[in-house]
């Protein structure tokens, strides 16, 4: 993505990173909509994600989430988006979102399970060693999409969202 072409801002990190609370405060800043991808999928399907899970199947819902991506990356130029944890599992995924303003918030994976481990989330449900699995799988490709990283288990929300803002400015 070249500096003078603003996108979206997109939001990734693990689950319980923050993205929908910093997502809702930096598309209120900025006046932007914001999408929350999951939300999104709950209202679109008619489903929790819970009941997708549990009835349709991860494969199902993962395709549902790319087709949810697709749909809201052309919806709008100006918005933010958080995407789901696992939204940059699938390369056609990571390729969409190549062409967008990608931030990871970042967080101690610590931190991250302390947060979600009671949340009924399905991918917290798994314990500590498939959480941590998850998050060795995925942090590669949030490393490899983030044109920031932000370090979220250090500042709060407002901070975070401070941050992106300055950064966006000076592109």
């Amino acid at each position: 993505m070249s500096a003078n072409s603003k996108s979206p801002i997109v939001l990734t990190g693990m689950m319980g990173a923050g993205k929908s609370t910093v997502g809702t405060l930096l598309a209120r800043r900025l006046g932007w909509p914001f999408v929350d991808l999951d939300e999104f999928i709950i209202e679109r399907m008619g489903k929790s994600i819970a009941e997708i899970f549990l009835h349709d199947g991860e494969a199902v819902f993962r395709e549902w989430e790319h087709q949810a991506l697709e749909a809201c990356l052309s919806a709008a130029k100006f918005q933010v988006v958080a995407l789901g944890g696992g939204t940059v599992e699938r390369q056609d995924n990571r390729e969409l979102l190549q062409q967008t303003f990608v931030v990871w918030l970042q967080a101690p994976l610590s931190l991250l399970y302390a947060r979600v481990c009671d949340s009924g989330r399905p991918l917290a449900a798994g314990g500590w060693e498939h959480f941590k699995i998850r998050y060795d799988q995925r942090t590669p490709w949030f490393q490899s999409l983030a044109q920031l990283t932000v370090q979220a288990g250090s500042l709060s929300a407002q901070d975070i969202a401070d941050s992106i803002i300055d950064f966006w400015d000076d592109l």
